[in-house]
């Protein structure tokens, strides 16, 4: 599995400030209406990035508690072929 990517929030907040001066240019022709429905869009997508972020290290959590237990099993099952391959030796 590879690293996730890092923190997205410097990426939209430059966006952000792109459509800002953008918007504010005196050559501008964005309506307002539309320059609000971009940055609204692009508070959202910050939002959904911060949960899909929560989510994925709570995955990575299971994972790695995952790998220990199948860890574990692995070890409790070479002591079983141990203990029974010393068994077949003893008759």
């Amino acid at each position: 599995m590879t690293t996730p990517p890092g923190n997205t929030c410097p990426t939209i907040d430059t966006v952000i400030s792109l459509v800002t001066a953008w918007y504010k240019d005196e050559k501008n022709d964005i309506p307002t209406y539309i320059y609000k429905m971009v940055m609204r869009r692009m508070e959202e997508l910050r939002e959904a990035n911060a949960g899909l972020r929560a989510w994925g290290l709570e995955l990575e959590g299971i994972v790695s508690e995952q790998k220990e237990t199948i860890k574990e099993l692995k070890e409790k099952l070479d002591e079983c072929y141990e203990d029974r391959r010393k068994q077949r030796e003893a008759t």
